[in-house]
């Protein structure tokens, strides 16, 4: 019932037969995974304590995981599931997100100006130049529909993709430039000629090729403001878009597009260092439709919207961490006749009660720092990969989890652990062994 439920829930939310396939088969293979290194990690504690390294409440509770070590396994691989998506999204929403802001060199972009209009951009680069903004590059920007690909018509309906179909269900952003932007790399054909003024060639973004599927060579008509232009594909580029510097998926050859036929605006981006209200109120006042974007603000409100996810998806773990500690505490429960009658001969046997109080505490305490220590490796792994492959930026590991991991997971199970079976150790040995007799 609960796998079903499962199903039907992932469904409903991803509403895509492969992606609710995708993410079942990788929760089943970061189960199995987290389930065969929690055995790998019990043997190997098991060989601790046949060693002799351990003292005698160490050695016995060792002996206990061992004894169950599916069990303690599949314990270890839950909870560590649930420790795992804690820590992952601790590390990537402060770590990553500081990392990431650290990385940037000095002299990034802090504010972007948009919406200058034509017949302002003289006057704006003497009002920035008068206040030390002299090497500001206004960039020129025409917005057009996409309309026509390879010679024929194109709609929202000629594209599966959903991603793609809101990509083009709105107007493409095209600047100009005689020389190849420094934020950008070309990784087929070649930048257009000195003489090239006036030609109508297209250099597209990887995005744009990976969307359309254009290739060098290709047409692309766009319509602005009425007018419909077609475009040669003449080279392919990549762009660093976290440069904080005006970068655009297609861009094209001075003169193509003629300001007084094709709507044009203009927009830059300088970084501003120290108290910067007073120049952006006066830019303001001397150009009202101009827009000044404040990015150290915007990533504020980003890391505050980020905040409230966290929040909100830590609410849900929550959740999620307590139902593996009702599964834990279901587990100790199955147990406790067998738990009663090893206590008993224990105690039996010269045993004390303290002794056999520690022998639990590292029995759970070393079954949650176990899970917690998985977690975290895998945490640590994840976050690496999504640094490198996804968000493409250095990640340096940071240390704080080695600590949390493992000693989270090992005070809260073998606190649990231990409320649970507390009584156990108190029942006496002589009564347990004549009910047994």
């Amino acid at each position: 019932a609960a796998c079903i439920a499962l199903l039907v829930i992932v469904g409903l939310q991803a509403r895509s037969l492969p992606l609710t396939a995708a993410v079942i088969a990788g929760a089943a293979v970061a189960v199995a995974l987290l389930y065969l290194i929690a055995q790998g990690a019990l043997r190997l504690l098991d060989g601790m304590r046949r060693s002799g390294a351990a003292g005698a409440a160490w050695r016995l509770g060792l002996a206990n995981l061992a004894r169950r070590r599916r069990a303690s396994a599949g314990l270890a691989s839950a909870l560590g599931l649930v420790l795992l998506a804690l820590l992952l999204m601790a590390i990537v929403r402060g770590e990553m997100l500081s990392q990431w802001r650290a990385s940037l060199p000095a002299g990034t972009p802090n504010i972007f100006l948009v919406n200058v209009q034509h017949a302002q951009r003289d006057a704006l680069a003497d009002f920035l130049a008068d206040r030390g903004l002299a090497d500001v590059r206004l960039w020129p920007m025409a917005r057009g529909r996409l309309v026509g690909l390879r010679g024929e018509q194109v709609s929202v309906d000629d594209f599966d993709d959903p991603e793609t179909q809101r990509w083009i269900n709105r107007d493409f952003n095209l600047s100009w430039s005689a020389a190849l932007p420094p934020d950008n790399r070309l990784t087929d054909g070649q930048w257009w000629r000195d003489d090239a003024h006036g030609e109508p060639l297209l250099s597209a973004d990887d995005y744009a090729v990976e969307r359309l599927d254009v290739a060098i060579g290709d047409t692309m008509t766009l319509r602005f403001a009425g007018r419909d232009i077609t475009f040669t594909v003449a080279n392919l580029r990549e762009v660093q878009w976290d440069s904080f510097r005006p970068n655009f998926f297609l861009m094209t050859t001075p003169g193509a597009l003629d300001p007084e036929r094709v709507p044009v605006s203009w927009l830059t981006s300088f970084h501003l260092s120290g108290e910067r209200g007073a120049l952006l109120r006066a830019l303001v006042e001397r150009f009202p439709n101009v827009t000044p974007i404040d990015i150290d603000a915007l990533l504020e409100q980003v890391r505050a919207v980020i905040d409230r996810i966290v929040q909100a998806l830590a609410f849900l773990l929550a959740f999620a961490l307590a139902a593996g500690v009702l599964v834990l505490l279901a587990a100790i429960e199955t147990s406790r006749t067998e738990r009663e009658q090893e206590v008993a001969l224990l105690r039996a046997l010269g045993a004390r009660r303290h002794f056999v109080a520690r022998t639990l505490l590292v029995e759970y305490g070393v079954l949650g720092a176990t899970a917690g220590a998985i977690a975290t490796a895998i945490a640590q792994l994840v976050a690496w990969q999504l640094a490198a492959r996804v968000f493409d930026m250095p990640f340096a590991m940071p240390l704080w989890p080695w600590l949390a991991g493992p000693l989270g997971g090992g005070l809260l199970v073998g606190a649990m652990g231990w409320l649970a079976l507390r009584g156990v150790t108190m029942v006496a040995p002589d009564r347990v062994l004549r009910l047994q007799g």
